[in-house]
Parts: C-alpha cells; structure tokens; sequence
C-alpha cells in the first residue's frame, strides 16, 4: 500500500470539518497553502485551501448550482459539467504541485462531494491513496449554526425559507457524501465527539485508513490547546423551528442512520439500505414540492425576466445617451 495519502475531508458545512482538519494538520498533514483565513464564524483557522475553494466554486457556478444545494439531481449534473470541461487536467496539475514534496495532505472543503469521482481518479493516476473523512452534526445544529453566522438578522417567512433550504442541503449532501464514499476507505466522525475527546475519535481513523498518528506527543500537545468543547455554541434542537415536519423527519431519520454507523452500531450493508431509503423519500418530497409550487416558481421566473428586460432597456439607454 502506498505511503502518499490524501485525506479528503467532507461533511456539511457548520459541521466540523474545520475543526478536523485543523487537528490532522497540526498532527503533522499537509494543508497546501494559500489557506482561507480566519474568521468570526471560523476563529481557530478554516484549514481550506483556496484553491480547491476557488476550483469548486467555478464547477458550480458552471453547471448552475450552489454549495449546498438540496436538488437531488445536482450530484450527477454537477459531475456532468466537471467532465465537459479541462478540470481534471486542473486538479491533476494542482496536485501534482502540492504532492511533489509532500507525503501526507489533508484537503477540506465541503464542496469536495459533488466531484469526489474526479478527486479519487486523479489521485489513483498519481499513486495517492485516498482516505474520506465524513464529519457529522445534528442538522438543528447545523441549521442554526448556519443561520447565526451566515444569515444574521433574517427573520419570519424569509428565515423559514432559508432554513427550509438550508435543511434539504444538509439532507442532499449527506446523501451524496454516503454514496460517493462508498467505494473507498471512508470513516465517520461526530462533531461533537471530536470536542470531547479527540484522541478516541482518531485511533479508529487511524486504523481504519492506515494513517500514522501520534496521538500522544509533541504534535498531540498542539492539538490539546487547538481543540475547544466551546467550539460548539449551538446545541440540538428543533424548539421553535418550523421547517416543514415532512423534511424534518427525513433529516431526523437520516441523522440516527449516520449517527449509528459513526459509532460502529450497524452493519454497513444494513446502514447503505436504510441511507437509500431515505433518499428515496428526499426525492420524492423534493419532487413533489416542485410540483406543488410550479406556478409560483412560473411567474417568479417570469418577473424576474420583466425586471431584468427593463434594467437592459435602461442601461440601453444610458449607452445611447453617451454616444450623443
């Protein structure tokens, strides 16, 4: 087995995949660098590349989805686009690039689980061995730690619609992430467990994806002081939410699915068949609710083109104005 690793790090956003990634890296794992910085809502450091932020930005904005999007079709369209274009060539250039000098890399990025195919073929011709690390929160959490940081001061129907879609992208990309996962070596790790106890959580990993780990020397010591329990501010709990209960009892029986398989509780041909049972019923809802919703969605699409004409005709206008 090759000694060239690469930890792709995955999981929704606001669910720790920062937090993990921070601790590989001060174990010794190689973030390439630019990095994003720190901020308010990440104090301790993203531990992103921004590159691979950048790369996977571009693919979505190209095949015209968001980072957490709740279209159970996205996965696949997104893939589409990926292969339609030279962005294998780019990541393989990239990667060769950070991979020259380093044995051991860590990439974290949420978006990494729509292209995972792509990640996982560029680093076989690379002779990289590729380990996935799911990070997994509660989806209130998740909710609500989103909403805290990224959507401050929405309030009414506008914060319900926001949480709404919030919610059916937290369902999506776990989904995704199981399913793009499948095939290699993948471990599962709680948020919260990793706050409590971060040395527990990784000798599993460890294991499970052959990685060398010193769990308790100079390196663990940085470790120790990187990792916060208070890191987690928002706690579980659906009190005073309304998201739709129809899209909440999915989140909640795909929360005890990937909660009971991070804690080695089921089989996994039993997890995989219960996981692909909630996405049948993600996609049946979603399609369902487009459904319901398509006129409105029909004359929304219809004002937005009446106002975009308009602003064409003004800056038509303004144009004509500066040739006199």
């Amino acid at each position: 087995m090759t000694d060239r690793v690469l930890v792709l790090v995955v999981g929704a956003g606001r669910s720790g995949t920062s937090s993990l990634a921070g601790v590989l890296s001060h174990l010794g794992f190689h973030v390439p660098p630019p990095v994003v910085s720190a901020d308010p809502s990440n104090p301790r450091g993203h531990f992103e590349p921004q590159w691979v932020v950048d790369f996977h930005q571009r693919i979505l904005a190209a095949s015209g989805y968001v980072f957490a999007d709740g279209d159970p079709l996205a996965s696949s369209r997104v893939l589409q686009t990926a292969r339609r274009g030279d962005y294998q060539a780019e990541l393989h250039d990239w990667l060769d690039a950070v991979s020259a000098s380093e044995t051991r890399l860590v990439v974290k990025d949420p978006r990494t689980v729509w292209v995972a195919s792509l990640w996982a073929e560029v680093a076989a011709e690379m002779g990289l061995r590729v380990c996935y690390v799911t990070m997994l929160r509660h989806p209130a959490e998740v909710v609500s730690s989103h909403s805290r940081h990224y959507t401050p001061g929405r309030e009414g129907s506008e914060r319900l619609r926001a949480e709404t879609a919030l919610l059916a992208g937290w369902i999506n990309l776990n989904l995704v992430a199981e399913e793009a996962t499948r095939m290699g070596q993948r471990h599962s790790i709680m948020y919260a467990d990793l706050l409590s106890d971060w040395r527990r959580e990784l000798a599993p990993l460890q294991e499970c994806c052959d990685l060398q780990l010193d769990l308790n020397g100079a390196d663990a010591a940085r470790v120790d002081e990187f990792v916060d329990p208070e890191l987690r501010r928002v706690r579980r709990t659906w009190d005073g939410n309304r998201i739709p209960l129809a899209l909440r009892n999915i989140a909640s029986a795909l929360w005890i699915d990937l909660e009971m398989y991070a804690r080695g509780k089921v089989e996994q041909s039993e997890y995989i068949a219960s996981v692909d049972r909630h996405r049948v019923n993600f996609r049946n809802l979603y399609t369902a609710s487009d459904m319901i919703v398509r006129d409105r969605t029909r004359r929304a699409a219809q004002a937005e083109r009446r106002v975009g004409y308009k602003e064409a005709l003004a800056d038509a206008a303004k144009a004509l104005n500066l040739l006199r």
